[in-house]
């Protein structure tokens, strides 16, 4: 009997071992705090003061019970779009803004000390702050209830609206979690959250109006059809891996910087890349849609393109701390060269990411030849976005190391692409003012996406197959260079602590 009676208390100390210690700070704080109190009471209060305005200004044909309508539906949307405004604005905007506070304070670097770690930081982040969201929804799902005794609306409608704005906060939640993660300087946050601010009001007004017009094609009913389910497959997908991409990313961003920041972001990237070349290729088999292939390659392009940026802007030599971590032998040593720190590293993985990506359109081409064009986009868009990238890294390490730091490579080639964007059709337009809008098709020679233009394909594919080849060949010793020291240190060095001198020593040139 006192072993049955122990049980509850041993598991609830289970329960209290396993809990994230961010959670317990975060919901302590909120509860504690008065921000949390005031945000569910103007929320119930607007919901009271809606449906009382909607029940006593409406005629008696809107309380009919037996006479339809749709009142429940335009009621329904209006509390809808409160709920989505305070779940995807207001709580990833103040989340963002408490977690820059907490990066900028000096109390955040005794996480630094802790065995938490960076997952567990982001999950903490993110569970307390889905618990907050979802008090916000249980306070709205009475609300909605009674909407459907106004018709017009169905339960189910109701829960799967309800889903949808819970994934897309969550989406959000993330976002804002991973830009207040940004190691940038206080300007650079500043540009961003305002760009930030305006993106979140836009997904705001896309997932009210999406919303509606669930609600009002009764989504509900459709529920057993397998229309409705390709279409949740086609929503959720992409949202988890854009989630989990999110999260690897904010983690990464958190870790200590003499850790392996890379390993679990290209460890992440390359399964994501496999799991959406199967389902693409799949739906593509079934469907014979050409424009599934379009999407997912100009994606990954896309993505590959900030890849080429991030690999510039990382060092070109390794820490001790990560060349003790190498593996010891020669093989796994050169498969771990693509997931370890370093530009020449970033930029290999990279490269085999793009090469993939340009070789699976080329294979799927056999079977639909309109795809061949396709396949000429993608390795143009590849070539115009490493020639950038290695345009600004020559620039960078030939001319300005000494006064911009190498972290800011990415930045420059950022703003080097917008200008090579830009300028040129600007010029084409004081040379030749009578072409009009034809200018732009002719000058658009150093924009990343001219081959999206069937006019400006053969020279954008030209002069970027060029451009990138010719940089690549400049930066060729640099890479040999990088990769030839790529091995753990001597063993001599290996007896020494890796916290004598912080572990930022330079390594030592080996053959």
């Amino acid at each position: 009997m006192a072993n049955l009676r122990s049980l509850p208390a041993r598991l609830f100390e289970v329960l209290n071992d396993r809990l994230n210690p961010i959670v317990i700070k975060e919901l302590r704080q909120a509860i504690q705090g008065r921000f949390v109190a005031a945000l569910l009471l103007c929320f119930l209060l607007i919901q009271v003061l809606v449906l009382s305005m909607f029940l006593l200004f409406s005629g008696i044909e809107t309380v009919d019970l037996l006479g339809g309508g749709n009142q429940g539906r335009e009621v329904a949307t209006i509390i809808i779009g409160f709920l989505f405004f305070m779940t995807i604005v207001v709580l990833p905007a103040v989340v963002a803004m408490r977690f820059h506070m907490e990066r900028n304070n000096d109390g955040f670097a005794l996480l630094y000390i802790t065995t938490l770690k960076p997952n567990a930081i982001i999950s903490g982040k993110l569970l307390a702050n889905q618990a907050l969201a979802l008090l916000l929804f249980s306070a709205c799902a009475p609300f909605l209830s009674f909407t459907y005794f106004l018709r017009g609306i169905d339960l189910l409608s109701i829960l799967i609206v309800l889903a949808f704005g819970f994934i897309v906060m969550t989406l959000m939640l993330l976002s804002a979690i991973f830009l207040a993660s940004l190691p940038v300087t206080r300007f650079l946050k500043s540009l961003i959250g305002v760009g930030a601010g305006m993106g979140l009001i836009m997904v705001f007004s896309t997932a009210t109006a999406f919303s509606a017009e669930m609600l009002q094609r009764g989504f509900g009913s459709r529920l057993g059809s397998r229309g409705f389910w390709e279409d949740a497959g086609a929503f959720l997908v992409p949202s988890f891996l854009f989630g989990m991409f999110l999260f690897v990313l904010s983690s990464a961003l958190v870790a200590p910087p003499a850790s392996n920041r890379a390993l679990p972001v290209r460890r992440y990237l390359s399964g994501a890349w496999l799991v959406s070349l199967a389902l693409m290729v799949l739906i593509f088999l079934r469907s014979a849609d050409e424009e599934i292939v379009e999407v997912w390659a100009r994606l990954w392009i896309m993505l590959i393109g900030g890849a080429f940026l991030i690999a510039v802007s990382a060092p070109d030599q390794l820490s001790r701390r990560l060349r003790r971590e190498l593996p010891r032998r020669r093989l796994a040593r050169w498969v771990a060269f693509f997931f370890w720190p370093g530009s020449a590293s970033g930029l290999a993985w990279a490269l085999g990411l793009a090469a993939a990506t340009c070789g699976s359109v080329l294979l799927l081409s056999q079977m639909d030849i309109s795809l061949v064009d396709e396949f000429r986009r993608c390795l143009s868009m590849t070539a115009y976005f490493l020639a950038y990238a290695l345009t600004t890294f020559i620039l960078h390490r030939r001319f300005l190391k000494r006064w911009v730091p190498s972290s800011y490579t990415g930045v420059m080639a950022l703003v080097l692409m917008i200008l090579g964007t830009i300028l040129p059709p600007i010029f084409g337009l004081f040379i030749a003012p009578d072409l009009g809008t034809d200018v732009w098709e002719q000058w658009i020679f150093l924009n990343p996406f001219a081959a999206l233009n069937r006019g400006s394909l053969p020279l954008a594919l030209a002069v970027s197959m060029a451009w990138a080849g010719l940089t690549l060949l400049m930066t060729v010793p640099t890479w040999v260079h990088q990769v030839r020291v790529f091995a753990r240190p001597a063993s001599a060095d290996d007896n020494v602590g890796v916290l004598t001198n912080g572990g930022d020593d330079p390594p030592a040139k080996e053959a």
